[in-house]
């Protein structure tokens, strides 16, 4: 593993903990910091997204970028705040590395109905390696 990857990501091997996924599985977490450093999986690995989300707001993550050839939506997850109405939840987005490949994964917050983006925009580089 090398030094960008190891600094960036938190690595879980999922045990059984996350449902619908297999046992030893490598899990990459990622996070809003880690937006614009470059990501490295291999294929079968999967990369899990966990952004704060405020639906109430009309505000939505949306997935965009040119990665659909190289990986696979697979969850997609939001879950409200336990706080008062307004308080922000989060959202979750799970991707399986499926084919070698690089590719700019852009997630962009934004109201649906508005025609530019008017929230934050992320971007994660990514590139899949066949595995060994």
């Amino acid at each position: 593993m090398d030094f960008a990857r190891a600094a960036s990501l938190i690595l879980l091997f999922a045990l059984g903990a996350i449902p619908g996924y297999a046992r030893g599985a490598v899990m990459i977490e990622l996070k809003e910091a880690a937006t614009g450093q470059p990501v490295t999986t291999e294929v079968g690995e999967r990369l899990r997204i966990s952004l704060p989300e405020n639906v109430t707001t009309g505000y939505r993550w949306q997935v965009g970028g040119d990665c659909a050839a190289v990986l696979n939506l697979e969850d997609d997850q939001t879950s409200a705040a336990a706080g008062p109405p307004g308080a922000v939840g989060k959202r979750v987005l799970v991707f399986a590395a499926k084919a070698e490949g690089h590719c700019e994964l852009r997630l962009e917050y934004a109201r649906a109905w508005e025609k530019t983006v008017t929230g934050k925009t992320l971007t994660f580089p990514i590139t899949v390696r066949r595995g060994g």
